[in-house]
């Protein structure tokens, strides 16, 4: 699986999610999926994050080199 591919695999459970949680009767399913969504759109935005991380710079290294020690 590449990084594009797990950010839309994990923008999609989100979804599924939410449209899961739209239908659901019991108060407690209805939360554990509205969390379900809430932490893969989390997902999705810190794999969009590392990809930009990745598209600037050719290893860790660097980049902490490059922010003076300071990951941001």
């Amino acid at each position: 699986m590449t990084l594009d591919e797990a950010i839309i695999h994990a923008e999609k459970v989100a979804e599924f999610s939410d449209r899961e949680c739209m239908y659901e009767r019991f108060y407690g399913e209805k939360e554990m999926k509205r969390k379900c969504a809430e932490e893969h759109r989390q997902l999705a935005d810190w794999l969009r994050e590392l990809k930009r991380y990745k598209e600037l710079f050719e290893s860790p290294e660097e980049a902490e080199e490059c922010l003076n020690g300071y990951m941001i």
